[in-house]
């Protein structure tokens, strides 16, 4: 069998998009042009909550640094928190971090096992995106209005799981919800959930109200 061999002006072409995809491949994994990860910059206190700041100008609910979550019975998730110098446990020794952040996390177990809780107020929490991993778990956390945080996307892995108290779910309406983890609402005390109207929410993952009290989903 004869071999063809490719024209000049063929070879020139291919070699051509050859080296476009490399030059695009290389561009993409440049750390310049990847979005970096916010960096944590330290603890700093606003009201009765601890919040772990970051360079981009976003803050977690975090957990308690000084112990005292467990006077709280309710706990009011703000949009943005204003923060000077005085306001972190360590001194930064610059004013560089003064400023106001965007609460956008509940951090992972920030709540954990806390039996004072009662009500989480997420009325004003319109910059909140995540709940993390745990948040609340095996908490006292009776009544939370998830409806209000309009932007709440992601409840992470246990974030509610064995809230007995817990005993109804409703994001009716919510068009931000896009995913709950595994064992969200797990071994809780929920027994409605209405997800109605949620068109955003993609994935309820394996085991998100395993061994919970659930009778009605909506």
């Amino acid at each position: 069998m004869t071999k063809i061999k490719p024209r000049p002006a063929l070879r020139a072409m291919l070699a051509a998009a050859i080296l476009l995809a490399l030059t695009v491949a290389l561009a993409v994994c440049m750390p310049g042009n990847a979005k970096a990860a916010p960096t944590d910059i330290d603890y700093a206190k606003s009201g009765d909550l601890c919040y772990l700041l970051y360079d981009d100008g976003t803050a977690a609910v975090s957990q308690d640094v000084e112990y005292n979550y467990y006077e709280l019975t309710t706990v009011v998730i703000p949009s943005t928190i204003t923060i000077t110098r005085a306001d972190f446990y360590n001194d930064p020794g610059t004013d560089d971090y003064d400023g106001i952040y965007k609460v956008t996390t509940i951090g992972d177990s920030a709540f954990d096992s806390n039996s004072d809780i009662v009500n989480l107020d997420l009325s004003g929490a319109d910059n909140l995106r995540e709940i993390r991993d745990g948040a609340f778990s095996n908490s006292t956390v009776a009544n939370v209005n998830f409806s209000s945080a309009v932007n709440l996307e992601i409840l992470g892995y246990y974030a509610f799981g064995g809230c007995s108290e817990l005993k109804t779910v409703d994001f009716s309406g919510h068009t931000a919800l896009v995913r709950l983890e595994d064992s969200a609402f797990s071994w809780s005390g929920v027994v409605t959930a209405d997800f109605s109207g949620c068109t955003g929410l993609v994935s309820v993952e394996y085991n998100a109200f395993n061994s919970s009290a659930l009778e009605t989903i909506s």
